[in-house]
């Protein structure tokens, strides 16, 4: 029987048809473990710090430093 239908419902249809003391193997994606989740979220992390770090100490240093221009005024008022 060739059905043009889902691939998924075409196993469950053959799934359901065979004896109960047979097993059965499917397809699955490989879904991650609760380990493997909680790494992958602490190096996403990791790299958002780094990133919020990176950024933070660019705009320091676009900011024009305080005693240079303190010290550049000062000279001026003289």
């Amino acid at each position: 029987m060739d059905v043009a239908l889902d691939n998924s419902i075409t196993i469950d249809y053959y799934t359901r048809a065979l004896p109960r003391d047979i097993a059965v193997f499917a397809k699955h994606e490989a879904k991650l473990t609760l380990v493997e989740n909680f790494a992958t979220a602490l190096e996403v992390k990791k790299d958002l710090l780094s990133i919020s770090a990176l950024e933070h100490e660019s705009q320091e240093d676009a900011k024009p430093s305080g005693k240079k221009n303190q010290a550049s005024s000062s000279k001026t008022l003289d």
